[in-house]
């Protein structure tokens, strides 16, 4: 109708300029004519380091949507491709957005954008959360725009991330529960699963405090590279300095501060960064097997050689960190080379690892003062005592 002018046609994409705003915006030619799908810029969420990737400060992201959102579209969209990152997005979004979802799942046209407007039937009191949820699906490229007839607008799910989803609740989107015979015998109980994950993310912890503790081990028997997380915490700003001569910097103080849900993304994300560059995985291999593990049921064992050697890497540098606890299953018929015949090498995900797609919630973060307990007093002079019992909250108050 005259509103848009053509400026350009390479290949699939095309550059329009809007008479009314002056916007230049890309789009996508779609074979029904009925509609064009309109790709604007990235939202200014993230900011682009010279010749580097998206970046965000750490403190920010808390959660597998925060970290999309700092990615570029290609990345993203490559993200979408796996079942896993799909339904760990949709677990960690807020309710009206996970609705917005599912009604738009299987409707296979875009969805008119005043029909979407007339979900919400209270506009004065719903609206602003009404538009939140847009936007923010918008925000992380889960709903595109459409240009529909009469320059009316429409929303659609991402053609991915919407087959993605499909399989996920309508096909073999599970993960096998069920250990072979004499495994779950030998796997260790919930209260080991604990323990173990807080005694190896506590040395990760005391390692940025002090200068005279060792980083959290690989377990033993596990035949992989440990995973350098001195190198690690430097590059995320956390430590500065040599091993043994290292300082604890103000980003890595207030890291401590944060509850372990948080500290467990931030680190991660830096994690996730340094695979993708080092080792030359793709970053949505990466992310989809860490899902994978975050769906998991905690406690429940997993064979270690059934994994790829990428997978493998990834799953012994999480034991390292406390998400997985490894042991050796004395009935699992066949063992691993150099394990003494006494079986095979699985591994249990443990609470950390299940909150990777838990989505964050503020009333079930668990702290080290959570897991150790502690008193404060303040007395009428106004003097404060602590008592506690974690090495972690000692070395922070010293």
């Amino acid at each position: 109708d005259g509103v848009f002018d053509l400026l350009k046609v390479c290949g699939d994409y095309t550059r329009i300029h809007c008479i009314h705003c002056h916007r230049t915006s890309a789009v996508t030619c779609n074979p029904d004519p009925s509609f064009i799908n309109v790709l604007g810029p990235p939202p200014p969420l993230a900011t682009r380091s010279p010749g580097g990737p998206y970046c965000s400060p750490m403190g920010t992201i808390v959660n597998i949507v925060d970290y999309i959102e700092t990615l570029p579209t290609a990345k993203r969209d490559k993200l979408y491709e796996s079942p896993w990152t799909c339904q760990a997005v949709l677990r960690s979004l807020p309710p009206l957005a996970k609705q917005y979802i599912l009604r738009l799942l299987w409707v296979e046209r875009p969805v008119l954008k005043e029909d979407m407007d007339a979900w919400v039937r209270d506009v004065k009191s719903f609206g602003s959360q009404h538009r939140a949820a847009l936007d923010s699906l918008e925000q992380l490229g889960i709903i595109q725009q459409y240009l529909m007839e009469a320059n009316r607008v429409g929303y659609c799910l991402h053609q991915a991330y919407r087959a993605q989803l499909r399989w996920s609740l309508s096909g073999p989107g599970h993960l096998a529960q069920e250990a072979p015979p004499g495994v779950q015998d030998s796997a260790p109980a919930m209260d080991d699963l604990d323990k173990f994950a807080h005694e190896q993310w506590e040395a990760l912890q005391l390692y940025i405090l002090t200068s005279s503790t060792d980083p959290p081990a690989m377990p033993a028997d596990v035949p992989a590279e440990p995973l350098d997380t001195h190198r690690l915490l430097v590059s995320a700003g956390l430590l500065s300095g040599e091993r043994r001569s290292r300082r604890i910097t103000d980003t890595g103080f207030q890291f401590l501060l944060k509850d372990n849900y948080r500290q467990l993304w931030a680190f991660l994300t830096e994690y996730i960064r340094d695979a993708e560059a080092r080792s030359g995985a793709e970053l949505s291999s990466v992310m989809s097997f860490l899902m994978q593990l975050g769906f998991r049921r905690v406690g429940q064992p997993c064979a270690f050689d059934a994994l790829s050697s990428m997978e493998r890497r990834i799953a012994a540098h999480m034991m390292q960190l406390g998400l997985l606890q490894p042991f050796r299953a004395l009935q699992a018929g066949s063992s691993l080379p150099g394990s003494g015949g006494r079986g095979a090498l699985y591994f249990c995900p443990t609470r950390l690892a299940s909150s990777l797609c838990g989505g964050f919630n503020p009333q079930a973060v668990v702290s080290n003062a959570d897991v150790a307990g502690g008193h404060i007093i303040v007395e009428t002079n106004y003097r404060v005592y602590a008592y506690t019992s974690s090495p972690v909250q000692v070395a922070i108050l010293e």
